[in-house]
């Protein structure tokens, strides 16, 4: 869920956030994230403070100082950009302060959720710790989980939150927020947790009003919506209750081949209209990702056609977008690491991929193809993926009604998904301003699209005109003018189009 605080224009602000992952990133340069290369209004970065958070107040030494995170951050803002990070409000790791101290009973030992080991020796949501005769509620068995009802725990979070806020951090990624007031059982705890949720969402805003260096800030605060919905698992009120105005849509990011037997288009088809039921219900606004640093990227995951489809797709759907760095070229997992979806983005084609020059192995590892799957390459080519993402993040900045209106799903037909975009007056049939229709092919043979069911009634499809097509399409050209009214739209697999109206 996004929280944009502030007033109703800065919360329709156009996000597409990049969301990079720290030990990818070049230490004390912002080179894996240029705003001037890529149209970006925020930069995430994941796992700068992990769920299992030693220390919430110091920089890890590996990547640098605390000076040049501010001097990142600085950077950023200079490219009229936001930063936002990772902030783990409901666990903690059992290497941390807090818990060393609870363990051995004392003054922290309340931060934690204890209860006698033989109390709950068939529950796997305890850990023992031996010699005590007790045990910690935890998550999968290995981090402690926060008691929130403790008052001190909001607070020192809180404190967390505020000191991340003075260093110029826009906005934070509340994960976990499931365990939230998890002690209090399946009865009460989803109330209990958007309730301390909102209680600290209540205290940012308190914060920020009262800061003169801080009350202009607008302040980004969200979670994603598999994790609210182990909270609150039906549509309800209840959401808005926690304040949350933006949701980070991430169901896309868990399909892959083997869990879809009638196809990948059909899997995504059904997932877009379901997360468009749900905003229907909760009237909440998306915030779209479709892969992330825990699963294989959409290159991978299926083919590499496929994955540019699907980020095509992603990039042409109503709210805000959440791109995974390398997504916007393709990227593909990386090779000979443990660390296979966080490979480094590969800016050209040296040893390290412009990574860094020097000769040191960095943490991670590039893709087997570096010679042609870099940003470099694709920028110097015609046509490319890359440019095909610029386009597409260009036109959002551009349009209102690409980045904001209404969708219409078409039925899904023979591996195609088709939608229009169209921002109506008053919730009338007028149309207002340029009307949009998506076409895509995730076939593994040509189709011919009829686009005449999703041209709104007040616009002819006499004279329409192409915007954005996937870098693989050949047989229209950018800005093209074509008459679709009595003939039909031609395209070949895994083939994408934007057509204007």
């Amino acid at each position: 869920m996004m929280i944009l605080r502030g007033s109703r224009k800065a919360r329709r602000r156009k996000l597409r956030i990049t969301e990079t992952y720290v030990a990818s990133s070049p230490a004390g340069s912002t080179r894996s994230t240029p705003g001037d290369v890529l149209p970006a209004t925020a930069i995430w970065k994941d796992d700068f403070m992990p769920y299992d958070v030693i220390d919430f107040a110091t920089v890890d030494e590996r990547f640098g100082t605390e000076d040049q995170f501010k001097e990142m951050i600085d950077a950023i803002h200079k490219y009229n950009m936001h930063f936002v990070m990772d902030l783990p409000i409901s666990t903690t790791s059992v290497k941390h302060i807090w818990f060393e101290d609870a363990k051995k009973g004392g003054k922290y030992k309340s931060y934690y959720v204890w209860k006698k080991e033989a109390d709950v020796r068939n529950d796997n949501n305890y850990v023992a710790v031996p010699g005590t005769g007790e045990a910690f509620l935890a998550y999968e068995g290995r981090d402690p989980i926060l008691n929130w009802e403790n008052p001190e725990v909001k607070l020192a979070i809180i404190d967390v939150a505020k000191k991340y806020l003075d260093l110029g951090v826009d906005g934070f990624h509340l994960a976990y927020v499931s365990q939230l007031m998890k002690n209090q059982g399946a009865a009460p705890y989803a109330k209990a947790a958007l309730g301390a949720l909102e209680s600290f969402n209540s205290e940012l805003d308190k914060y920020i009003e009262g800061n003169e260096a801080l009350k202009e800030k607008k302040v980004a605060v969200f979670c994603s919506l598999n994790d609210m919905e182990d909270v609150q698992p039906h549509d309800t009120e209840e959401y808005n209750a926690a304040s949350l105005e933006y949701v980070i849509d991430n169901s896309v990011t868990k399909l892959e081949p083997s869990i879809c037997p009638d196809g990948v288009a059909k899997c995504l088809y059904n997932a877009l209209a379901n997360a468009l039921h749900h905003f229907e219900r909760s009237q909440l606004p998306h915030v779209w990702q479709f892969t992330n640093y825990d699963v294989s990227r959409l290159t991978s995951r299926f083919d590499a056609p496929t994955g540019n489809l699907m980020t095509f797709v992603q990039m042409t759907l109503p709210g805000a977008v959440e791109i995974y760095y390398g997504q916007e070229i393709g990227l593909t997992d990386a090779i000979n690491s443990s660390k296979k979806f966080t490979g480094l983005m590969q800016w050209d084609s040296s040893k390290y991929g412009g990574f860094t020059t020097a000769n040191q192995q960095p943490f991670f590892t590039n893709t087997a193809d570096i010679d042609k799957l870099n940003y470099q390459a694709q920028f110097d080519t015609v046509k490319s993926p890359l440019k095909t993402f610029r386009s597409l993040a260009k036109l959002r900045q551009r349009d209102d009604n690409l980045a904001f209106g209404t969708i219409k799903l078409a039925p899904f037909v023979n591996d195609l998904i088709l939608y229009s975009r169209i921002h109506h007056e008053n919730n009338s049939t007028t149309t207002v301003g340029a009307a949009y229709v998506v076409a895509t092919n995730f076939g593994a043979v040509n189709a011919s699209v009829g686009i005449n069911q999703l041209v709104p009634v007040d616009r002819s499809s006499t004279n329409v005109e192409v915007v954005a097509l996937t870098s693989n399409s050949n047989n229209y050209q950018l800005r093209q003018h074509i008459d679709l009214s009595t003939k039909k739209l031609e395209l070949g697999p895994k083939q994408g189009i934007l057509l204007r109206i």
